[in-house]
């Protein structure tokens, strides 16, 4: 099973995450148009600063070489649950290819505040 190494970046003048933050950082698959991505794979990370940028490991399963893998973040505070984006959360707005395509299994992601 391949291993996909993400860096989080914090936005410029980050002065603070959400209380007790957590990340959700996952490996989707966006191949098919229109529809949901599958997560393919998914890490989640506790105790996050904004003077600390992690450095994350993401397990894979089973990889289609035809796909498209993209890797997605979401920042929340600790105590939240689930999936939906709230105002202070941060998240990846950009595509972050990886393992397919000729594109590698390290990546380096910049989430925005919202």
């Amino acid at each position: 099973m391949p291993t996909v190494t993400v860096h989080v970046v914090w936005p410029d003048g980050l002065a603070s995450l959400p209380p007790d933050a957590r990340a959700r950082v996952t490996v989707e698959d966006v191949t098919v148009l229109d529809a949901p991505s599958v997560v393919v794979g998914e890490t989640v990370v506790d105790g996050l600063t904004p003077s600390d940028e992690p450095q994350v490991e993401v397990l894979v399963g089973t990889v289609d070489p035809t796909a498209d893998l993209v890797v997605r973040v979401h920042v929340v505070p600790g105590a939240r649950r689930g999936e939906q984006v709230e105002k202070g959360d941060l998240v990846t707005t950009e595509a972050y290819p990886v393992l397919t395509r000729d594109h590698g299994a390290e990546v380096t992601v910049r989430p925005r505040s919202v």
